[in-house]
């Protein structure tokens, strides 16, 4: 009976230490799961953060300049007959936090990130026709090849940029909170 007992203490010995790995090895496994899990959401957090702020900053800048006040009163102006062209100077480096951070952007919604996508793509595109005018204002040439020297092509064209911009306003302002 001795031998037994012997036997069958050794047996439940060794399933408690078969056991007590497994345990550990899933307790293991499970704690590098939680760090990442933990990484990650410190990661979003830390893009939604920056991409918000940087947004805030973009949209701050185009409401203390009142760009599109100036922008709308010179749409006016072009359709009272006014042949100049909307001028400001914007800086190249608005969208840093954006250009650094996309290879994060698939931690976001597929939704949140189609819109964050589509907002600086408009902001661009924005800069790129407001840099346009500019350089038209000094050169005859690009005044006749995007025929901005008519006054109807040029009211449109002056027009589709307030529109754009509006509503580029709008998408940030939403962006915003979905951000937050």
């Amino acid at each position: 009976m001795q031998f037994w007992l012997t036997i069958l203490v050794a047996i439940l010995v060794a399933i408690l230490g078969v056991l007590g790995t497994i345990v550990g090895a899933i307790l293991a496994i499970s704690g590098g799961f939680a760090e990442k899990a933990y990484a990650r959401r410190k990661q979003l957090q830390s893009l939604r953060a920056a991409l918000r702020a940087e947004i805030q900053a973009i949209l701050a800048i185009v409401e203390r300049r009142d760009y599109i006040r100036g922008l709308s009163a010179f749409v006016d102006a072009i359709r009272a007959g006014a042949p100049n062209f909307f001028e400001v100077r914007i800086g190249r480096r608005y969208d840093i936090v954006f250009r650094s951070n996309c290879d994060k952007l698939g931690l976001l919604s597929s939704e949140t990130a189609a819109r964050t996508v589509r907002f600086y793509f408009q902001v661009s595109s924005v800069v790129e026709d407001l840099d346009l005018l500019r350089d038209a204002g000094e050169s005859p040439g690009l005044q006749a090849r995007y025929r901005l020297n008519e006054r109807d092509r040029s009211l449109a064209f002056h027009e589709e940029i307030l529109r754009l911009s509006i509503e580029t306003i709008a998408l940030g302002n939403n962006l915003i909170q979905e951000l937050a």
